[in-house]
């Protein structure tokens, strides 16, 4: 195969056929790690809980959610974490999370009893927070509300209502 000298610049003598295809193979390898760890880094979220009412025994349920579809869907967080309640305050890491928009979701599980338990006329009888201390007596939240754009390693502080 003969190429015209202006092809040799951009393609030289070693791109015929079979002759110089390993250093092609090579080059490609180096640009697809390259992309790749020029691409965004993983995170970490840190979530500091604050304003805990300390009861033995009983458990901080976190709940990290990262679209609205599957908000207060426990089955499709993103994930999640039981955390031992010993002091009015704990914090709790998320590591390796790809940057994005998340909202955490916390209950306290005062009973253990691994759900949250409501009034008669439903709101919660236990402790619950969310990301950006969203609170209200209207209506539950929803992900735009306690929506978080996380881009480098954070860490929320979210106060618990009970």
């Amino acid at each position: 195969m003969k190429l015209h000298k202006t092809c040799k610049i951009i393609f030289p003598a070693t791109f015929a056929p079979m002759k110089g295809w390993l250093k092609y193979l090579t080059l490609f390898i180096l640009l697809i790690t390259f992309a790749k760890s020029a691409g965004a880094q993983d995170v970490r979220l840190t979530v500091k809980v604050t304003g805990i009412k300390v009861i033995e025994g009983s458990k901080m349920m976190i709940a990290l959610y990262n679209s609205e579809e599957t908000f207060f869907d426990v089955e499709q967080m993103y994930a999640g974490a039981s955390v031992d309640v010993q002091n009015d305050t704990l914090s709790y890491t998320f590591d390796e999370l790809p940057p994005g928009t998340y909202a955490l979701a916390l209950y306290h599980d005062e009973d253990d009893n691994g759900e949250m338990n409501r009034k008669w006329y439903g709101p919660p009888s236990e402790g619950y927070a969310f990301s950006n201390n969203f609170t209200s007596s209207v209506r539950p939240a929803r992900f735009d509300d306690a929506a978080v754009v996380v881009r480098s390693d954070t860490t929320l502080t979210v106060k618990m209502v009970y």
